[in-house]
């Protein structure tokens, strides 16, 4: 004998999978609303203070890492500052007439042209159309006056000069005895020894200007003669601007062209007040500039001004600098990097092993095969593209050279993969 059970009519049927699914849905709504109370969005991580950062070997290589053995080293203090290319002294010549006519001749140089010391320039030409004889002659006298009163000027600068020469020479001589005998600083030596080069500079300067004043002779013309005035190059250089062209008037005085002699250029830059002290017994000066940044330069310290700007509380500061092929040309930037006789202990750090953090400064050491530490390190002198560390990674321990900032990123956010840092 067979027993069955007795069925469920449709509608009991219907109404119990409808409960079933509303039971269902509830729990997964639930769910649902746990995950998000009690999960949320992973954010960046912000990296410790300190602890250790894992990075693994695959990691490492993908970003081609590099890493160096912290090694102390002694380095000099540098100063440095951003200054521009100009003339030495007699070096630069404005080329004028010492009489008002007209320019004349065959040609004038083009800019960029190079000029032989007394070759001719030009002509200036009295003529109808200039100024006439007569004005000519009482200009001349005139001229003959002014130059009367400038060779007396420069007589008494000459003189003043070498008064002042031969006073800096018994001091370097008092200097040098003293510091043979251990008396004097090498600074103090040094600072006599410049003090002396100063003055026979100025005191040569004043004594050629007043010889080339001697040498001019100013005659009157004849009344039956066109004045006549040869312009020559006072210096063999390059021509670097034309201020008149043929057929021009000129006035007494007033400049034709200039001439430059780039085989020795002049470097000006300023230098802060509370940086003078440490330059003076400056060893040497390099320079770079914008346009050849690869290449450096070297000069000497000439002169240190003696006038501090009271908005920059800055002095300029002059150098010296050989240019035999020409490669600096007036006007330029030049970088000055001035080192001095001040030493500092530290470890050299390449740029690109620093990542900088709202003003700090940190470096990666090595902990382990895939372990590394974020350090922070306190900096000094920048030597190039290198930085000299004097606080935070002592001696022996290796850091990450290439690929720091690659660590930093990982360290911020752990859950990237090395593809995405490199």
């Amino acid at each position: 004998m067979t027993v069955t059970s007795p069925s469920l009519p449709k509608a009991a049927k219907r109404a119990a999978w409808a409960a079933l699914l509303a039971v269902a849905i509830a729990l997964f709504v639930v769910r649902i609303s746990r995950r998000t109370v009690t999960e949320p969005e992973p954010k960046a991580a912000t990296p410790s203070a300190g602890g250790t950062v894992p990075f693994l070997m695959e990691q490492q290589w993908a970003i081609r890492m590099k890493l160096a053995v912290a090694e102390k080293g002694s380095f000099r203090r540098k100063v440095e500052s951003t200054g521009r290319v100009v003339p030495a002294f007699r070096h630069h010549a404005v080329v004028a007439s010492s009489i008002s006519g007209i320019l004349a001749g065959e040609s004038l140089p083009r800019v960029g042209q190079r000029v032989r010391k007394d070759s001719l320039i030009a002509r200036v030409l009295d003529s109808p159309e200039g100024q006439s004889l007569s004005t000519a002659r009482a200009m001349l006298e005139i001229e003959r006056a002014r130059l009367e009163a400038e060779k007396g000027r420069l007589t008494e600068r000459t003189n003043e000069a070498r008064a002042r020469m031969l006073l800096e020479i018994l001091e370097a001589d008092h200097a040098q005895r003293l510091f043979d005998r251990k008396a004097y600083s090498l600074n103090q030596y040094q600072r006599a020894q410049h003090e002396l080069k100063v003055a026979e500079t100025d005191y040569d300067a004043a004594k050629r200007q007043l010889e080339a004043l001697g040498a001019i002779t100013l005659e009157p013309e004849s009344p039956d003669t066109v004045a006549e005035h040869s312009i020559e190059a006072p210096l063999s250089g390059t021509v670097v601007a034309i201020h008149k062209q043929l057929g021009e008037r000129v006035g007494a005085g007033e400049p034709i062209l200039e001439i430059v002699a780039l085989e020795r250029v002049w470097v000006e830059a300023p230098v802060f007040e509370r940086d003078l002290g440490r330059i003076a017994g400056a060893a040497r000066a390099s320079f770079t500039t914008p346009a050849d940044p690869d290449r450096t330069f070297e000069g000497k310290l000439l002169d240190v001004g003696a006038l501090v700007d009271e908005r920059s509380r800055a002095a300029t500061v002059l150098f010296e600098v050989e240019n035999p092929d020409r490669a600096l040309r007036i006007g330029m930037q030049a970088n000055v990097s001035l080192e001095t006789e001040e030493e500092i202990e530290g470890i050299l750090v390449p740029e690109d092993a620093l990542v900088e953090v709202e003003g700090r400064s940190f470096v990666y050491v090595l902990r382990s095969g895939e372990e590394f530490e974020r350090r922070e390190v306190k900096l000094a002198e920048a030597m190039g593209a290198a930085r000299v560390v004097v606080d935070g990674l002592p001696p022996g321990e290796r850091f990450v050279t290439r690929g720091a900032r690659q660590i930093y990123l990982h360290e911020l956010n752990p859950r990237a993969t090395a593809s995405h840092t490199h």
